[in-house]
């Protein structure tokens, strides 16, 4: 449905797809309460299934923004699963998960997350506006930062947790 140029349709859907995949890691959730291997996995490749449709888009503004969403939520994704393949869980999640009430609270919780959390790229997609070439580069420079920047900091915390098992970092 268009109004004045929007089109809210690509904001739905991203809605949607954070609502059901947080839905289905319930699910897990209620028949495998003390895995964890799907907990980070369906909070950030969330991210990539919604901003995926994006991809498609006529309007090379959306796409970058949507490539960007993805490779972020791939990366991220990736680095969060390893982490739980070596450690096995997260023993911070034990006693919220095994109880399907405060299950259901989590997982209310991280769909809000990602739906908030996306807003930006989500709304973006709103509409077929070309946008500034120059604010688009700037948005793709700062993207390609926090990548990096979350990346070597995600690098720096696993080294310091792996030789400082019981410390804050």
């Amino acid at each position: 449905m268009s109004l004045n140029g929007f089109d809210n349709a690509p904001f739905w859907l991203s809605s949607k797809i954070f609502v059901a995949t947080n839905v289905l890691g319930y699910v897990i959730n209620l028949f495998a309460p003390h895995l964890h291997y799907h907990v980070d996995l369906m909070g950030t490749v969330a991210f990539a299934v919604a901003a995926f449709p994006s991809l498609l888009s006529d309007t090379s503004r959306v796409q970058w923004s949507s490539a960007a969403v993805v490779v972020w939520s791939v990366k991220l994704a990736g680095f969060l699963f390893y982490r739980v393949l070596q450690s096995g869980h997260d023993g911070r999640l034990d006693d919220i998960l095994s109880s399907p009430v405060y299950a259901a609270g989590f997982w209310t919780y991280s769909a809000l997350w990602g739906l908030v959390c996306s807003l930006p790229h989500s709304l973006g997609t709103t509409t077929a506006a070309v946008g500034n070439p120059i604010a688009v580069q700037a948005g793709l420079v700062l993207a390609g930062a926090g990548i990096l920047t979350e990346t070597l900091a995600d690098y720096q915390k696993w080294n310091f947790k792996r030789t400082n098992p019981s410390a804050f970092c």
